[in-house]
């Protein structure tokens, strides 16, 4: 059940000068049961009794999700921008294996169907000097100076990791996080250590990857009526980059009615702000995160207990200023004012199971 409170995709392939900052996504799930009575009183009160997904052995869900990110990036000592664009597409498959004997449930993700396009005129801006000093580094370190870092979905293509949950909806363990590594080192063997090593870190984080099946952060954990609101604040590391805060507000705004289902209707706006992350590896790098606004709109199936559709929508803005040194004594320095804009979807494609009424 991929219940993303929100889809926080900030954090933005943007190839800046040979730096890389990584694009992020926040999904959230869980477990709970109410009786038919709270369901129907829930009903008539036209409310939403909670945002925990209705866990039922056996169902089956496929999301899809879609990213277009693209980051323009003025650079001080370039006559012509440098412009990223990333197009990335995914199948999520989670399915409910069985009940545990404890209570909670065995719950398993797979990825799959990747497709992702990339374009750079980053070639077209180096010198002849940048481009011959890139060849003889390719050669003595065996790496490619122009192979972007693979997103985190591209190394999780064809992965499969099998989530213990606990009654309350926690993570006790989860199972195929070898797979993962390995996946992780085939697919960036000709990629320069220091962009592909923060990736590493991002992708063995457990936590971020519990908070796919855990419960929701951002949603109240109380009832919810036709126009209420709630505001949330979450802090986003990204590792030897930067640390990005976000601030969203929600609004439930009403009810739509889509292919027979009675949908409620999410609304968010958001500010992020962020500070370069101290234990950055850039020693050269200082940034300066200028800020970004977000809003989005979910659908929500309180049958399902689940967003069934959304899309969030983010720009951003950050500058760079490097100083590379040229001799033991002289220095150069170059500031580079990069925008990015990042469109993300999700959708429920597939459904197989039987839902629980509420």
């Amino acid at each position: 059940m991929i219940k993303k409170a929100i889809i926080t995709v900030v954090v933005i392939i943007a190839i800046v000068a040979g730096y890389v900052i990584y694009e992020e996504f926040f999904m959230y799930e869980p477990v709970h049961e109410y009786s038919e009575e709270e369901i129907a009183r829930a009903r008539s009160k036209d409310e939403i009794k909670d945002f925990k997904p209705r866990w039922k052995e056996g169902n089956r869900y496929v999301f899809r999700f879609e990213s277009e990110s693209t980051g323009i990036s003025e650079i001080s000592d370039k006559d012509k921008d440098l412009k990223n664009t990333e197009k990335t597409i995914q199948d999520m498959e989670i399915t409910v294996l069985k009940k545990r004997p404890t209570g909670g449930f065995e719950i398993e993700v797979r990825f799959f169907n990747t497709k992702s396009e990339y374009t750079s005129n980053e070639r077209e801006l180096k010198s002849n000097k940048e481009l011959g000093i890139e060849m003889a580094l390719e050669t003595i370190l065996g790496v490619d100076a122009d192979q972007r870092v693979p997103t985190m979905w591209e190394i999780l293509e064809g992965i499969t990791l099998k989530y213990l949950v606990d009654a309350k909806g926690k993570v006790e363990k989860i199972e195929g996080m070898e797979s993962v590594k390995e996946a992780y080192i085939s697919k960036t063997k000709s990629v320069p250590v220091i962009q592909s090593a923060n990736m590493f870190k991002e992708l063995m984080d457990k936590e971020l990857l519990k908070e796919w099946v855990e419960p929701p952060k951002d949603f109240p954990e109380k009832p919810v009526k036709q126009g209420d609101k709630w505001s949330t604040e979450q802090e986003v590391l990204i590792p030897g980059f930067l640390k990005v805060k976000h601030k969203f507000k929600y609004r439930f705004c009403g009810w739509e009615e889509k292919e027979n289902k009675k949908l409620a209707v999410l609304e968010l706006k958001g500010k992020l702000s962020g500070k370069k992350d101290q234990s950055s590896n850039l020693p050269h790098a200082q940034i300066s995160f200028k800020g970004g606004n977000s809003k989005g709109r979910i659908l929500f199936d309180p049958e399902l207990g689940m967003e069934v559709e959304s899309q969030i929508d983010q720009e951003m803005e950050m500058n760079m200023k490097m100083v590379m040194p040229t001799s033991l004594l002289t220095s150069t320095s170059r500031t580079i004012k990069t925008h990015i804009t990042n469109i993300t979807s999700i959708k429920l494609v597939e459904f197989h199971g039987a839902a629980e009424l509420r």
